[in-house]
């Protein structure tokens, strides 16, 4: 059996251990892997015995974007690779990977500017449709392994494997506690979980619903991975700041002598992303803080008016970038929203708690610009929201959820 792992970051080492754990059962013979995230890969032993014991075949991505950034495209290359893929537009694959398609830092600061012009970008995109085709037929792949797609060369092995009907299983959260599930497919219920629905259910599987649906009501849906950190308050701290950046500043110093490691698309470095988090972030937030406490106060009768809640989501996200690609302007949507509404009700916007400190305040006067819209409190309870909700709207998220196990109407507008 051969099989193709999807490696980005420290999924490597997830990949790694299934290899070991599962080799002699499967009988495998070639392997391969599409890797993204030089460091990861660097720090990893376990390669060099791999490659002594299978056919191994690694794509790096470092190496394809570098080339593909050279390269001259090949137009009518790209409209015949068009055509063989039938997706909507390849674009959807650049879109999918964020750190290409919105720059190296939109972890840390929200920007709608491209990292590479269009040349560029075709010469990246020309350069992964033609490694990924060879890496199919090097490989010869009977399985495709790996999770949500967050690169284009991700996105890429995905579409090409359902062209070739090769079958795909990918790892995802299911986001009750901290149980997981292997799908065999990108979008929609994997046929493992519709086959179930046609079943009784098991004594064992409707304790774990009854429970999370008891604690979802109780204290809102709490899961693994979710993000708990309390972001609402970040404030600044010069001194511990300063310190932070002078050593971010050695560390980035001492790592571009590595070319492979600096050039990575997914290295964001060190120095700009803490300059970033540890001074322009809490800054912004303080502000944001502020514009909410101002404009509530203009907002007639707040407290008294029902709410059609809209929770925001960081941005750039898969949960846009893949499952929403229509609906990447999400502040035209909320004006879509609140313009549906009836009159007297306000629409209710939840800011992600990661995107606190990272948009500008340009994004939220926007939002404002909107007459029936209001700014929940940064450290508002997005459970108490719900709650307090006559109705949610979602893209996609753990939040249409909640609202649905506490019985409130739900409007998803994403896959």
């Amino acid at each position: 059996m051969n099989i193709l792992g999807l490696c980005q970051g420290s999924n490597l080492r997830i990949f790694i251990k299934l290899i070991h754990l599962t080799s002699n059962e499967l009988n495998l013979n070639n392997i391969g892997m599409f890797v993204a995230d030089y460091g990861t890969f660097k720090s990893q032993k376990d390669l060099e015995e791999l490659s002594t014991n299978f056919k191994l075949v690694i794509l790096k991505e470092w190496e394809s974007v570098r080339n593909g950034i050279k390269r001259e495209p090949n137009l009518n290359a790209l409209n015949k690779w068009q055509n063989y893929y039938g997706d909507l537009s390849l674009w959807n694959g650049l879109l999918a990977d964020r750190r290409l398609f919105f720059g190296r830092y939109c972890k840390s600061i929200q920007s709608y500017a491209s990292q590479y012009d269009e040349k560029k970008m075709l010469g990246i995109l020309e350069e992964a449709l033609e490694n990924v085709e060879n890496l199919f037929q090097e490989t010869n792949p009977d399985l495709i392994f790996g999770f949500v797609p967050v690169t284009l060369h991700e996105y890429l092995i995905l579409k090409l494997a359902k062209i070739k009907n090769i079958p795909i299983r990918l790892l995802r959260s299911t986001k009750i506690d901290n149980y997981i599930s292997l799908n065999d497919s990108l979008f929609g219920l994997s046929s493992h979980i519709k086959a179930s629905l046609k079943k009784p259910v098991k004594r064992e599987s409707r304790l774990v619903v009854n429970n999370f649906i008891k604690k979802t009501r109780a204290k809102g849906s709490i899961y693994e991975g979710m993000h708990l950190h309390e972001y609402s308050q970040r404030k600044l701290f010069l001194i511990s700041s300063i310190f932070k950046l002078f050593k971010s500043l050695f560390v980035e110093l001492k790592k571009m002598s590595d070319l492979d490691h600096y050039f990575d698309p997914h290295n964001p470095g060190y120095f700009i992303p803490t300059f970033i988090e540890n001074f322009i972030q809490p800054i912004n937030a303080y502000k944001l803080k502020r514009l909410i406490k101002s404009s509530n106060k203009k907002v007639f009768a707040i407290s008294q008016r029902k709410f059609c809640l809209f929770p925001l989501h960081f941005e750039p996200e898969i949960a846009l970038q893949i499952y929403a690609r229509p609906l990447q302007n999400q502040i035209e949507l909320a004006r879509n929203i609140a313009l549906s509404l009836p009159p007297g009700m306000l629409l209710m916007i939840k800011e992600h708690p990661r995107s606190i400190g990272v948009r500008s305040m340009g994004y939220y006067k926007k939002l404002l610009q909107i007459p029936n819209l209001a700014l929940a409190n940064v450290d508002s309870s997005s459970h108490e929201l719900v709650k307090e909700s006559t109705l949610v709207t979602v893209i996609t998220g753990n939040i249409g959820l909640e609202a649905a196990v506490l019985k409130k109407p739900v409007v998803v507008f994403g896959e």
